[in-house]
């Protein structure tokens, strides 16, 4: 299947609204940490539509992340994150899960 220049931009801004929802919708668990779920959709984006769109989708879940973390690295951490997952899924063929839990175990 081909996806077309607009089925990226559309495909993007709606994973982009949803990494920010679900990164809204947080779940504390206890002493700070939250279960936050924008990353299901930037693991989405770079299945689909590969590394930039997913970076843009990693930078919008971690731009409420940084808000809720209160420092600027969850930004760049989410946004890394999401450059990994693509780059080790369409180069190596790397399972999207697997590499976002080695991207959060390194």
């Amino acid at each position: 299947m081909v996806v077309t220049r607009k089925q990226t931009v559309i495909g993007t801004v709606v994973l982009a609204l949803a990494a920010f929802a679900g990164n809204m919708a947080s779940m504390p668990l206890f002493f700070g940490v939250d279960l936050i779920f924008g990353s299901i959709a930037t693991i989405i984006a770079a299945m689909l539509f590969g590394t930039l769109p997913a970076a843009i989708v990693g930078a919008s879940g971690g731009a409420y992340t940084m808000l809720l973390w209160g420092h600027p690295y969850a930004l760049v951490i989410f946004t890394a994150e999401a450059i990994l997952v693509a780059r080790l899924y369409h180069r190596y063929r790397v399972n999207p899960v697997t590499a976002d839990a080695l991207f959060w175990l390194l």
